[in-house]
């Protein structure tokens, strides 16, 4: 199994087999939903949770360094003084996002996050995808975050933020530093997790109260202030225009990363249909309006045509003639920086570890440390590369590019949201009944001849017809069928969503979009050539140690299969050790919980008669709560 375990498959053979049998199935496996997965895990963590606590958490999760990073470019190079614009167009763009994450995380509250969400909705291919831009990610963002180590730290010892870097050519700078503090928090993420979580917790404490300091300082009326609301003038700068506000926007977006992990807090909470909303926009909210300050701080104290984009905050104060805080924020921005290294680090391990476990690349990437208890391997694959962009790459470049697949990602969960929402699960449409489809038929028949008319009535007052249009699309709209819980003003909230990511992304430079079109079609190749076969060749391998790979069918059918090819009364399922546990029998239903180590693959389970541990084989089951 060792060849099975470190590059998912015992043999080229075997890899060739899997590759063809996946590729004659190619429809299912990469574009069909994985409907099996509408009822998740048993809820086993407390609910402890409520609004307050999700919006604490949310702020302490975004509120990074990234607003040291991106601020000062934007400022300087992008939008001008109505670079607050852009925060607030961001962190608009950012509240309608997590709306949609919030109901896909109380629907579906399992780890994975959008990778989970995208895998139910859209299929495996558009899944695999928007993880790996995901990882893609955070690894630019990480590398993004270091460069700006260097500049800070030559503001600290009053040395100018060219002091440590050293400049190759026009396009070529070099920073060791930068690349050195990869290194270490790299070694810390692979050797302790705890240790890891203590070092942030405590730099967390001063990078929030160096934050606030700045606000203070920055804006206050008082006279250690040097805030010239002069500075603001001309507010939307001729050359920048207002393009460069939304410009802007999808600049200043790196600094929302982290909030998608936000909603996946559903499971915790105690009153989800109630508490996320509020938890989520709250803390959204309450990071947006830290950001405007901040900006607002910084282009009231220098003009902005003077801001230094690569140590903005510390070069204003000192330009402004207190260089006790430029000291200040210096060393708080350091902070900020390093725990947006360590975190980042940690997270995007942790998702290729998992992206490991499922075989959509090499099982070996998902292997636990046996001494540390820690993505060894995750954490050292994905560590290499950043330290290389690190140490190379341009800033601005690295933003762009980040911005492009978080927009992106979160353009496909609003897709993915409205696709689910108007869909019907898999038992409802099989169950159309022939009355309903000659109805069906009928209607669009009618329209069909309807539309032709009005065709011909083309010389009518166009704008009657147009809010009749509108009006039959609300409420074809409104009839989708509603869960527990739903996103607030559905379907406008994520379809707003997706208009302002959109938007968004049409301002970004092209060059980030060849650069992220280049890694979509790599990430396509992976998968047709590689994960498509391995996840089939773990189904398989699963499906010998515990019996035949299922999938969705309701309750009742499944209680009837079992009942007819059982030789007991009593329904059985099979531990990973041969043994049986009972299945508790409902009224109306069959409740059940797979036995640690049963192959799943989207939620399902596999299910056997007593005497017969085969008998199920092509039949379907999933987890049921």
């Amino acid at each position: 199994m060792g060849g099975f375990k470190t590059w998912g498959f015992e043999s080229f053979e075997e890899y060739t087999t899997s590759l063809k049998t996946a590729w004659r199935s190619i429809r299912n496996r990469a574009f069909e939903p994985t409907h099996a997965a509408e009822e998740v895990e048993d809820n086993k963590l407390p609910r402890t949770l409520n609004w307050f606590h999700i919006s604490c958490l949310g702020v302490g999760l975004i509120l990074g360094a990234g607003i040291f990073v991106s601020t000062g470019e934007a400022a300087n190079q992008i939008a001008g003084p109505a670079v607050i614009l852009s925060f607030a167009v961001a962190g608009l763009s950012a509240i309608l996002s997590t709306l949609c994450y919030s109901e896909f995380a109380v629907r579906f509250p399992l780890s994975g996050g959008a990778f989970n969400y995208l895998l139910f909705s859209c299929g495996e291919l558009v899944a695999f995808c928007c993880v790996t831009s995901l990882i893609l990610e955070y690894v630019l963002a990480n590398a993004a975050v270091a460069r700006s180590f260097s500049p800070y730290l030559g503001q600290l010892i009053g040395k100018g933020s060219e002091f440590f870097v050293f400049q190759i050519n026009s396009d070529l700078v070099i920073d060791p530093l930068g690349a050195g503090l990869v290194a270490v928090c790299v070694a810390l993420v692979m050797v302790s997790t705890e240790h890891s979580n203590k070092t942030n917790l405590i730099i967390t404490v001063v990078h929030v109260a160096v934050v606030v300091m700045i606000m203070i300082v920055g804006e206050s009326p008082l006279g250690f202030t040097k805030a010239n609301p002069r500075n603001l003038r001309p507010f939307i700068p001729t050359r920048f225009g207002v393009r460069g506000i939304f410009e802007g926007a999808s600049f200043v977006f790196f600094s929302f990363i982290g909030f998608d992990c936000v909603s996946t807090m559903a499971e915790e909470v105690v009153n989800p249909a109630r508490d996320m909303p509020v938890g989520i926009v709250s803390c959204i909210l309450l990071v947006t309006i830290i950001y405007i300050l901040m900006a607002l701080s910084l282009v009231m104290m220098v003009p902005f045509r003077k801001i230094d984009p690569r140590a903005a905050f510390a070069a204003a104060f000192e330009v402004a003639g207190m260089p006790w805080m430029r000291v200040v924020v210096a060393l708080g921005a350091l902070l900020g920086i390093v725990t947006g290294v360590l975190v980042g680090m940690m997270a995007v391990a942790r998702i290729f570890s998992a992206v490991g476990r499922s075989h959509l690349v090499f099982p070996v990437i998902g292997h636990v440390h046996p001494k540390y208890r820690t993505p060894a391997v995750s954490t050292l694959i994905l560590g290499i590369p950043t330290i290389l962009l690190a140490l190379l790459s341009d800033l601005p470049m690295l933003v762009n590019l980040v911005s492009a697949g978080t927009l992106f990602v979160f353009g496909a969960v609003a897709v993915a949201l409205i696709i689910k929402r108007y869909t019907l699960p898999p038992k409802e449409a099989e169950e159309v009944s022939p009355r309903h489809k000659i109805a069906r038929t009928a209607l669009i028949t009618l329209l069909v001849c309807s539309a032709s008319g009005l065709g011909i009535a083309y010389n009518l007052d166009k704008r009657f017809w147009v809010y009749i249009i509108v009006i039959c699309i609300h409420l074809a709209l409104t009839m989708a069928p509603k869960p527990d819980y739903t996103s607030p003003l559905f379907p406008y909230v994520p379809s707003a969503s997706l208009l302002i990511n959109a938007w968004l992304c049409s301002t970004l430079p092209a060059s980030a979009w060849t650069q992220y079109a280049i890694f979509l079609a790599i990430m396509c190749a992976v998968y047709f050539l590689y994960s498509c076969a391995s996840s089939l060749a773990l189904e398989e391998h699963s499906a010998l140690r515990h019996g035949p790979k299922t999938s969705a069918i309701p309750p009742e059918d499944l209680v009837r299969v079992i009942s007819e090819t059982a030789s007991r009364r009593d329904l059985v399922e099979l531990s990973p050790d041969g043994g049986e546990v009972p299945i508790e029998r409902g009224a109306s239903a069959v409740s059940r919980r797979a036995p640690s180590g049963t192959a799943r693959r989207g939620g399902s389970a596999t299910r056997a008669g007593d005497d017969d541990p085969n008998a199920l084989k092509g039949a379907k089951a999933v987890e049921l709560v």
